[in-house]
Order: structure tokens, then C-alpha cells, then sequence
């Protein structure tokens, strides 16, 4: 049962053969059909029976193409074994797609196609995974800064085709499992290996999730259920253990290497290296591996996840390399860096010695962060005084100071060279594959995160407002309500779909719930090709995405039954890939009852839009890892979306004095954008209202919560509130 069978017929009509497929998973049974080949080259002369109507949901091993050897197709005898090879999802036997449909398939294919170079190592920022952690830490920092300021009517600007690319890249590459495990694992050892008077060098990370952690002498596990001796002064902790394993030894330490970056992959994992516990590390390699090494780790530094207080002192490298980070600065030679270093350390180094340097510093759980001060140099000459002074100074590392110089020294101990294009770390002798970036990805990434801080643009017309591309068609406003539907995607929340009733849809694989849900965001230019070059970073097998198309139609049909002769999802013998227009999404129901409100009078519009705000239950695409909605700009347009809503039905109710509705009201909205300033404007006007001033406090104060919960561009208040709560507690000072 669920196993597609292949048969081929002779020119008689007998069945001449009965095999398996190799990877059975299409269950549902539809009448079947015969394959009619795409163009004359792929004609197949002995009739091939499929269990499925449409061609493009059925695997495509099913179809069995002629000899490409210019030999005439077979005619008679025996018809061989379907084959199993699958071929490309962007072959020229696809139909032909539109320009745009062309740009969006090959951005997400660039994106997740590795980077490939001639240097022996991993070339881009698909390839670094603290880059790009970090780096989408400070994005979502400055989004959700530029969002939090948004008026009503205000609009996203479409983002264009070099940073959607780079934002794929950041997201397809960043593992925040990698990276939150690994920071788990150094707080959880800290006190115990600072105790026995060791320090963290270095850490690999397996696929499985498998962290060893090297020290600089030996150590043994003070944990042994939990931490495992490879070696002396190597413990490795076991894919199994969980990190809620770890929790009680993890907090009571700061992080103790804020100076760790990802240099590369090892046979083991991938490679980080703690920069300050080094001390001096030296690139003996071509000139051009060097700066895109020197590149990568220094941009890295600049937005790493691990540094909540590391200064970051550049030589040779473009300032846009920091990317605007208030930690890291460009100067002008190395000697002055150095200078910046000892005045930025201050007592650190003193006060490291004879207690196990800053490593110990930092798992006592002091207060005090002990920051690190890290210098990159980049194509600079260094004499021999300057090469004996980096040297005394970093000493064996560990006390606050760590360089990275792109030329070998005498009596640095640590020093990655490269040899017949294999680059070594040596004194370990590890063989390492590093990271690189160049001065076009550091451009890329600019773009991407200057357009987080640009304003938004303002609205040309009230409808453009509410959607996330101005190139879509504009809602329907002549309708007040909503449109018949029997299938629900909730989107303004934790994603699911769900029928009219409020029965939940289930769904045997994730990928199908995903493929319904970019389907509800992309009616206008759904394919195939498109859907899988967005949904999975890597190729996929033909059968792999016909069964994830079959596990989505099954299962809607199975919540719901679809109207006679159709589908919830449209079997086609094109690329299209339709979805049902009664299988409606909350944020279509809220944009028609927003555009529908601004043409009523107060009381009718809050009732028109209540029903959409109580569709909000979070953020858009809560607890998801979707590739696709944050680089096309859907999240940040449905926030805009919801708080429109919110902060119109909020100020109809603030208008008639209906303080409970207000309430109401912003905190839906805020459950999408928590700190919005509008918001948090009209709830503290509320409570004022009602002479309650201390309730405007609290306002303030959970406001300036948010602000401090940013990692990066935290900022001052915004100048409107701090105007208004000036207005409202201090009257008299207000003018």
C-alpha cells in the first residue's frame, strides 16, 4: 500500500515489466494517465503508465527518456528499467517563466549554491556562520528600529535583488543551533577549567551537533556524565546531550571567549578559534587569501553573537569591514592600533595576571566584563622592532590582546600557512579549509543593512500600504467584509492552517505546511521551479517535492473537502501551481477589513476590524525558519499591516473614550512589534486620560525594556516620547 508502480507495455499492449519505484511515498491514487513528453527530443515510443494525473507531482524517474546517443529509439522488444537519476529543477525541459519569475528562481539558487575558489578555501559570506549569526542580529535590530518608528500609511520599499541574494545567504547559512550550542558549552566549562588554572584555545563543532573544546594544558572533566575526555586537554561533549544539560553550570559565567571566530572546517567540523587566548596569529598564505581572511574575521568581530564587550581596531581594511559597529574602528597603522589597544584594555592586564589570565576574569561571574581588545592588519609592513614588540606583547595570549597580521613572524607560535594549496594551523598541524570574504560581499552586506536604516516610504495610495510588493495588485476596497473561504493560513502568528470550523489541517511533512504557505503568499507567480528553489537551500530529487506537493493536497482535502471537480491545489500540465481561491490567509481577511474601515465612521470601523485583529496571536511567521519571508520583505510588511490595524482601531476607541478597546487594540498590535512608538503613544495618552500617571510610567518603562533588549543599535528614545511623556507627567515643563 503507498508504493507507485511503474508499468511498461510492448507494442502489444501485455505488460512486459512490473518494478517498484525506488523511493515510494505518493499515496493518493488518482485515475491514472499517460505521459505525454514535454518537446519531440524527450518523445517516448512505448506508452509509460503513471500513477498520477499531473506529470510535475509524480516523480520523474516514472518517465523513461529514449538513448541520447544518435541512435534511433527503440521500437520493439524488451523496454528497460525505469531510471532512477533525477535531473535538474531548472532544465531546459521546464517551460519557459517570465523575467521576474527568472530573477527570483535564480537569486534563491545563488544563494544557496556554495561558494567555490581557486584559494583552497570557502569564498563568501554563505560560508561563515558567526558572520552571519551576527550579522542578521544587527539586521533585525535595525528592522525592527526602522519599524517600531513607522507611521500609519507608510509603506516597505521593495528590497532589491543583490540584498534579497545576500540576505539568503545570511539566513541559509546561519545555525543558531550551532552557534547557541557552542556558546553553552564554553559557559558550561568555564569555572571548571579556569579552576585548574587552563584556558579554551579552540572548538569543532560536528554536523551532529558533537562540540570538543581544546585547552592549553591539561584538564580533566570535573562532569563526566556530561563532558567526556578525548585527551588531556581535550573534552568533548556527545551530540545526545541536550543544552538544557549544560543550563546550571552555563549561567554562572559571562561568556569567557568573546573572542572566538569561525576560521574555518577541519576534519572534524567546522573551526573556531579563540583569538585573544592565541594571542598572535599569523597568515603565511598568498596575499589575496590573506585579506579575504583578514576580511572574514574581522567582520565577524564586528557583529559576533559571543562579544557583548570586545573592541575591534582595523588596519588596512576597508572601514566599511566594521559595518558601522560602535566597537569597531579603522586606523591608520598598526603601531597606533596597538596604542588604541593598550588604552582600551586600561588595567585588564594587570589584573589578569597570576589568575589565569582574562578567561578567569570572566567565569567568575564578575560583573565586570573584561573585554577583549582585538587588532586586524591587513597588507602592512612589519620591521623586526615591530615584530618583537607584537610578540612580548600578546606573549602565549590570554590576557586581553590579540593580533591578527597577515605576514608571518619570528616567534609566533601560532601561524595558518598554506602549502600546495592546503593551509595547515600550526603548532597543531591542522589541516583547515578557511573562510574568505571579499570586498563585494562586505558591499552586498552594506546595502542590505543601510536599507534597514533608511525611513520608510510614504504611501501613494492607501491600498499600496498594505502590501509587501508594490508590483502585486491592490486589495479589493469596494468589499467591507471578507471573501468566502474554506481554508485558513494563519501567517499573523505561529503559522498553521486551519478550516472554517477552527479544525487544524494536518500535515505529515513540514515542508508541505511550508509549500502551503509560500503558495498563499505567491498566487500571482506560483510555479514549481519557484517553490523549490525557495523552500530548500540545496537541489532536491524530483520525487522529493512531487510527494511534499501530494502530502499538501492530501491533507487540506482531507480537513476539507474541495468543491466537486477541483482541487485545493491545481494538478497542471504547466509550471503553474495554483492554489485554491477559498484557501484564504488572516493577513488577506485583515488588509480587506483595514481598507475597508478608512471609508466608516468611527463605531462601524472598530466593528469591521475587530474580527481582523483578533486573527493576531505574535510576530508574523512565529516559530518558523523559513528562508524566504524576511528577504522578500513579507515579514516587516505584515508587521506593518497588523500595527495599521491596531493603531486605527486604537485611536477610534482612544476618540470615543473606550479605554478597555485601547488596551485591547495596541496589545495586539504590540504582540507583532513590541516598542512600537505609536502604540506605546496612544496607551500612555489612555492612561493619562484617566489620570493615571503612573500607569504612563509603566508605559515608558516597558518601552525602554525593549530598547535595552537590543544587542546592537539600541539608541536613544525616540525624541516624540520622550516629548509626550514630558507633556504628560510634567505639564509645566512641557513648553
Amino acid at each position: 500500500p503507498g508504493e507507485v508502480v511503474t508499468v511498461s507495455l510492448n507494442a502489444s499492449g501485455s505488460g512486459s515489466a512490473l518494478e517498484p519505484f525506488v523511493e515510494p511515498a505518493i499515496t493518493d491514487v488518482p485515475p491514472p494517465a499517460v505521459v505525454v513528453a514535454e518537446s519531440a527530443a524527450e518523445r517516448v515510443v512505448e506508452p509509460v503508465v503513471v500513477i498520477d494525473v499531473d506529470y510535475r507531482d509524480a516523480p520523474r524517474a516514472a518517465v523513461t527518456s529514449p538513448p541520447t546517443t544518435g541512435q534511433p529509439p527503440r521500437t520493439t522488444g524488451q523496454a528497460s528499467p525505469p531510471t532512477t537519476e533525477q535531473p535538474s529543477a531548472t532544465s531546459s525541459a521546464q517551460p519557459s517563466t517570465t523575467s521576474s519569475e527568472i530573477t527570483d528562481v535564480d537569486i534563491y539558487a545563488t544563494a544557496a549554491s556554495p561558494a567555490r575558489s581557486a584559494l583552497g578555501a570557502e569564498m563568501g559570506i554563505g560560508s561563515a556562520v558567526v558572520l552571519a549569526s551576527g550579522a542578521l542580529a544587527l539586521l533585525g535590530s535595525r528592522r525592527r528600529r526602522q519599524l517600531r518608528a513607522a507611521q500609519v500609511g507608510q509603506r516597505l520599499s521593495p528590497p532589491g535583488v543583490i540584498e534579497r541574494r545576500a540576505e539568503l545567504q545570511l539566513r541559509s547559512m546561519s545555525d543558531g543551533e550551532v552557534i547557541a550550542r557552542l556558546d553553552i558549552a564554553l559557559r558550561a566549562v568555564a569555572r571548571d577549567v579556569a579552576a585548574g588554572g587552563a584556558r579554551v584555545l579552540y572548538a569543532t563543532v560536528a554536523r551532529a551537533g558533537e562540540v570538543t573544546i581544546t585547552f592549553d594544558r591539561d584538564c580533566a572533566p570535573v562532569h563526566g556524565d556530561v563532558w567526556q575526555a578525548v585527551r588531556v586537554d581535550r573534552w568533548r561533549l556527545e551530540e545526545s546531550v541536550p543544552i538544557v544539560a549544560l543550563a546550571d553550570h552555563a549561567r554562572r559565567s559571562a561568556q569567557p571567549c568573546p573572542a572566538m571566530v569561525h576560521l574555518g572546517r577541519c576534519a572534524d567540523g567546522l573551526l573556531f578559534v579563540d583569538l585573544e587566548s592565541i594571542g598572535l596569529l599569523c597568515l603565511d598564505t598568498s596575499s589575496e587569501l590573506s585579506s579575504a581572511i583578514c576580511r572574514h574575521l574581522a567582520s565577524s568581530l564586528a557583529v559576533s553573537p559571543f562579544a557583548d564587550s570586545l573592541r575591534l581596531m582595523m588596519v588596512g581594511l576597508e572601514p566599511e569591514v566594521g559595518f558601522g559597529v560602535c566597537a569597531a574602528e579603522t586606523l591608520p597603522s598598526l603601531d597606533s592600533a596597538l596604542d588604541a589597544a593598550a588604552v582600551s584594555l586600561g588595567t585588564t592586564p594587570a589584573m589578569s595576571r597570576g589568575i589565569g589570565g582574562t578567561f578567569a576574569l570572566r567565569a567568575s561571574g564578575s560583573t565586570e566584563s573584561w573585554g577583549p581588545a582585538i587588532v586586524v592588519a591587513a597588507g602592512v609592513a612589519v620591521d623586526d622592532a615591530l615584530s618583537a614588540d607584537l610578540v612580548g606583547l600578546c606573549g602565549d595570549g590570554g590576557r586581553g590582546l590579540g593580533v591578527l597580521v597577515d605576514v608571518p613572524l619570528a616567534g609566533a607560535r601560532w601561524t595558518l600557512r598554506e602549502r600546495d594549496g592546503v593551509c595547515t594551523l600550526w603548532p597543531i598541524g591542522l589541516e583547515v579549509q578557511p573562510i574568505g570574504i571579499s570586498s563585494s560581499d562586505v558591499d552586498a552586506l552594506h546595502g542590505l543593512l543601510d536599507a534597514a536604516a533608511e525611513p520608510l516610504l510614504a504611501a501613494v495610495h492607501p491600498a499600496l500600504a498594505l502590501v509587501g510588493r508594490i508590483s502585486d495588485p491592490a486589495p479589493d476596497v469596494s468589499m467591507p467584509g471578507e471573501p468566502d473561504w474554506s481554508l485558513m493560513v494563519r501567517i499573523l502568528g505561529p503559522v498553521e492552517v486551519c478550516a472554517r470550523d477552527g479544525g487544524g489541517v494536518a500535515f505529515e511533512r513540514s515542508k508541505a505546511l511550508e509549500l502551503v504557505v509560500w503558495m498563499s503568499q505567491h498566487r500571482q507567480r506560483a510555479t514549481r521551479t519557484a517553490a523549490r528553489t525557495a523552500l530548500w537551500d540545496l537541489d532536491v530529487r524530483d520525487a522529493t517535492f512531487a510527494n511534499v506537493v501530494s502530502d499538501a493536497r492530501r491533507a487540506l482535502a482531507r480537513a476539507v473537502a474541495p468543491p466537486v471537480g477541483e482541487e485545493w491545489i491545481g494538478r497542471t500540465l504547466t509550471e503553474t501551481l495554483p492554489l485554491h481561491e477559498a484557501v484564504a490567509t488572516d493577513a488577506d481577511l485583515l488588509t480587506r477589513r483595514l481598507a475597508a474601515s478608512r471609508r466608516l465612521d468611527s463605531v462601524a470601523a472598530r466593528e469591521v476590524l475587530r474580527p481582523g485583529l483578533e486573527l493576531v496571536a505574535g510576530l508574523p511567521f512565529a516559530g518558523t525558519a523559513y528562508l524566504w519571508p524576511d528577504a522578500e520583505g513579507l515579514t516587516s510588511s505584515l508587521t506593518l499591516l497588523v500595527v495599521a490595524a491596531a493603531t486605527e482601531f486604537a485611536n477610534h476607541a482612544l476618540a470615543a473614550g473606550d479605554i478597555d478597546d485601547v488596551f485591547w487594540a495596541t496589545g495586539q498590535g504590540l504582540q507583532a512589534l513590541p516598542g512600537h512608538e505609536e502604540l506605546i503613544a496612544i496607551r500612555m495618552r489612555a492612561h493619562a486620560q484617566h489620570g493615571d500617571l503612573s500607569g504612563v510610567r509603566n508605559e515608558w518603562e516597558s518601552y525602554e525594556r525593549v530598547l535595552l533588549t537590543e544587542t546592537f543599535d539600541a539608541g536613544e528614545p525616540s525624541p516624540k516620547l520622550v516629548a509626550l511623556r514630558r507633556q504628560l507627567l510634567l505639564p509645566s515643563l512641557a513648553s
